[in-house]
């Protein structure tokens, strides 16, 4: 099997981390010399950015799915724990955020810097460590594995393996920040599929810009928003990989 076909699988990904290749040797340069210019290219790393991040998916979540950011988080490829900080502090008063890494130097970075939060190393397909019915969310920006295979059943594992330490009701958000494959594939087959894994809805929403829900708050995701994600749609068709998409999954009652 050529590696194109192979490389986003987790074992693939723990040989990669342990070779320290691309991302996974910039966390290892960053915990070492504090020196971001790699790490930028592939993960967020601006605490300002990441804060209006958690924002507006907390905007999301509260006026398209009436849920919230709060509870207990799992934040899926957490890296050194930018976003995992910022979606505890956007969050509900005593939310928790779990943040789960394969890069154990990414990890150690994360603890440093966020100790707010609690962080572990670890492939989140593998998650025996929790109870069950332990997580209200679990986030998945840009998480690789995840969000870049193109392969429904490979995706379907994942649900299969979150399913049982969600909460009644609890939500999975893989958040795809350039659309050009992956999720995108595979959602419409995959929804169906994840109903017989323990979900009872699945969708996909057209995240708002960050500059307008910086300026509006909330009200972008209110009457205004099918406007706004009708745009958000045809620019995506005449420009593919210009929008953040959410695609969720809820979790049977």
């Amino acid at each position: 099997m050529a590696q194109s076909e192979h490389w986003y699988r987790p074992e693939k990904m723990a040989e990669l981390e342990r070779d320290g290749v691309g991302v996974w040797g910039a966390y290892r340069d960053f915990e070492a010399k504090g020196d971001g210019s790699q790490l930028q290219r592939y993960a967020i790393i601006d605490d300002a950015y990441a804060r209006l991040y958690a924002a507006n998916l907390g905007g999301l979540l509260r006026q398209r799915l009436n849920a919230d950011l709060a509870g207990t988080i799992l934040d899926a490829g957490s890296g050194i724990g930018t976003i995992s900080e910022a979606l505890r502090a956007t969050g509900q008063s005593g939310i928790r955020v779990v943040g789960m890494d394969m890069s154990e130097a990414g990890v150690r970075v994360a603890a440093q810097r966020y100790p707010a939060c609690e962080f572990r190393a670890g492939s989140v397909d593998k998650l025996d460590s929790f109870a069950a019915a332990t997580f209200d969310v679990i986030h998945a920006r840009e998480f690789y594995p995840f969000s870049r295979s193109p392969d429904a059943a490979f995706h379907l594992g994942f649900l299969k393996a979150f399913r049982p330490k969600l909460k009644p009701r609890g939500l999975v958000l893989g958040v795809q920040i350039v659309d050009k494959a992956g999720l995108a594939d595979s959602w419409r087959d995959l929804g169906p599929l994840s109903r017989d894994a323990g979900y009872e809805a699945f969708g996909r929403i057209a995240m708002a810009p960050q500059r307008l829900h910086k300026r509006f708050d909330d009200a972008v995701y209110g009457p205004v928003y099918p406007l706004v994600a009708a745009a958000g749609h045809a620019l995506e068709a005449l420009k593919p990989g210009r929008v953040t998409y959410v695609y969720w999954w809820r979790a049977r009652a």
